[in-house]
């Protein structure tokens, strides 16, 4: 990640003194592990709750267990550990670790950016429609979308 440093001289962070930051930005330890849907409910305290399966090897899950120490809680009829989160997570979400090693969360990082390339496809065909100008066969193309 790079930022640009306060001693710039433009107002906008791009003139000619600009010192570069580059930032550590590995503060999540990725795993093999991922999720899939199984149930929701909603909780004594009226939050909705969404509960996940875990699959990933041996060594992962173990490890998973381990950082979850008490809370850890397996599916009785699939054996499968279980993955708790307020919000309903694909299937086949990684897990990652958070670098202190204390909790685990889903990995959304690429689903979210494929969403907003589809969207921005989206924006910039109906602006090309509001406009009522001729559509270019290489836009629609360019767009995903045949004649």
């Amino acid at each position: 990640m790079l930022l640009v440093s306060p001693l710039s001289t433009s107002p906008y962070g791009f003139g000619n003194r600009c010192i570069p930051l580059y930032l550590d930005t590995t503060d999540k330890q990725y795993t093999d592990m991922k999720i899939n849907f199984l149930r929701g409910y909603v909780s004594k305290n009226g939050n909705p709750t969404f509960v996940h399966t875990v699959q990933g090897t041996e060594t992962e899950i173990a490890n998973y267990k381990a950082v979850l120490g008490e809370n850890f809680r397996e599916d009785e009829e699939l054996g499968l550990p279980l993955y708790f989160d307020s919000r309903r997570q694909a299937d086949g979400t990684s897990l990652a670790l958070r670098r202190d090693g204390k909790k685990f969360y889903a990995e959304t990082e690429l689903l979210e950016a494929a969403v907003q390339r589809e969207v921005n496809k989206l924006q910039a065909l109906s602006h090309v429609l509001n406009k009522g100008t001729a559509i270019n066969p290489r836009l629609l193309a360019a767009l995903g979308i045949s004649e």
